[in-house]
């Protein structure tokens, strides 16, 4: 695997570059496939990554991009041209609802101009975290440019900005915070010396609620979320954390050597609640939840190809590198085609009831998850027959993805939901 970096200096930077890396032994019946995606300038560094759905965007120090699925387009965006922190969604038409703050200006996604447009901001403050329930509901962790050790929790709503707190000793982290309603935000909070350690914080819609304290000196924290209720969070040292907030627990997973200490810290995703993915210096590795059994799926031991930033949405992951490099590394099942055809779903577009017939013998225990196109779980179900009826009159109108998991591996197949009595 090390070879890679020096097939790469015998290709054009320019060129799409297939690694061909088909690893089978992480997650049974999964298969990984690395494509770097071609970069419209490739003399400037792509260093950041997020991806909303479908989309995302990349980009990094006086760089912005906006990936439109397919490839990427170079954003000269007003006023100053860095990527900053980022969030939103991808609407059911395929447009995102997405805002940015790169320290000197807050914008808001134009779709139909692809470009990002200047949004007024309060003085002196810088969003760390953007998060965002609805479109005019959003939430946002800041810190007073000119103090640091002060922080602030904003909510805006299409038209301007309503400080909710602000108060000394909570400095939020870069990306530190994940809105589940608008009376229940968690955050991360930095640690400010003599005052607090890192800490996991809730956000009732009045008071700050302390619910971790990390130990002392092990770094700060970034923490990542398939479900909305179980958080993954990494220290920038290789500490992996698993924070259930339905019953409020925090389990170390993993507590890293010393001789790993800044290994595999640069940035974490979650496939789903059991299967993590850390990425850093040496690579990208594989974690198994439930066994805490960890593989490497991707091995890079060049300190200057270092993963900086991580991104997953819809069965993709995107890595930006010290580099400079955008890398895309696709999931997908191994089950051979003949069986990943067996998989019916009817009718579709689906009414309020969808069925889901999958005639394989040998493959009993399988589970049914609905996705919609944010990666979040809406629906799941389990059955060992060759057929289930799942009822969808709760989802609204829209775009979806169904996904059975057996042993086996994974199939996923979109439908559409559509009817009069949708809730839109």
């Amino acid at each position: 695997m090390r070879g890679f970096g020096n097939r790469r200096n015998q290709i054009m930077k320019t060129t799409i570059i297939i690694l061909l890396l088909f690893l089978t032994n992480c997650l049974v019946g999964q298969s990984y496939s690395f494509t770097e995606i071609e970069s419209p300038n490739p003399d400037r560094g792509t260093y950041s990554v997020h991806m909303i759905g479908e989309k995302g965007f990349a980009g990094g120090g006086n760089y912005s991009c906006y990936y439109n699925g397919e490839e990427l387009i170079e954003v000269l965006q007003p006023i100053n041209y860095s990527l900053g922190y980022i969030g939103g969604f991808e609407r059911e038409d395929g447009t995102l609802y997405a805002f940015q703050d790169n320290f000197y200006r807050f914008y808001q996604w134009d779709n139909s101009a692809e470009n990002w447009v200047i949004i007024p901001k309060p003085e002196l403050r810088s969003f760390m975290g953007i998060s965002v329930l609805a479109e005019n509901n959003v939430y946002l962790c800041a810190v007073n440019d000119n103090d640091t050790r002060y922080g602030g929790i904003y909510h805006y709503d299409g038209n301007s900005f309503t400080e909710l707190a602000y108060d000394f000793a909570y400095s939020y982290r870069p990306d530190g915070i994940y809105a589940k309603t608008d009376n229940n935000i968690l955050l991360l909070a930095s640690p400010i010396a003599g005052v607090v350690e890192q800490r996991l914080i809730r956000f009732d819609g009045e008071n700050l609620h302390t619910l971790h304290t990390f130990t002392a000196g092990r770094g700060g924290y970034s923490m990542t979320t398939f479900d909305g209720n179980i958080f993954f969070l990494l220290s920038t040292s290789g500490d992996v954390y698993k924070w259930d907030d339905s019953v409020e627990t925090m389990e170390q997973l993993y507590a890293y050597p010393e001789e790993e200490k800044y290994w595999f810290a640069g940035a974490i995703f979650a496939t789903d609640n059991n299967n993590i993915f850390m990425a850093g210096y040496p690579g990208i590795r594989h974690m198994n939840v439930s066994t805490k059994a960890m593989d490497i799926v991707y091995e890079e031991w060049d300190v200057n190809r270092y993963i900086w930033d991580a991104s997953y949405a819809n069965g993709r992951a995107f890595f930006a590198t010290q580099d400079g490099r955008l890398v895309k590394m696709t999931i997908s099942s191994s089950i051979d085609p003949e069986t990943v055809e067996q998989l019916a779903i009817y009718p579709n577009p689906a009414n309020d009831n969808i069925s889901i017939e999958f005639p394989v013998f040998g493959i009993n225990n399988k589970t049914i998850e609905i996705l919609d196109l944010n990666g979040k779980i809406v629906a799941t179900t389990n059955f060992s027959s060759f057929k289930v009826n799942m009822d969808i009159s709760g989802l609204s109108n829209g775009v979806y993805f169904l996904r059975l998991s057996c042993e086996e591996g994974l199939i996923t197949k979109k439908f559409i939901k559509y009817s009069d009595s949708g809730r839109d």
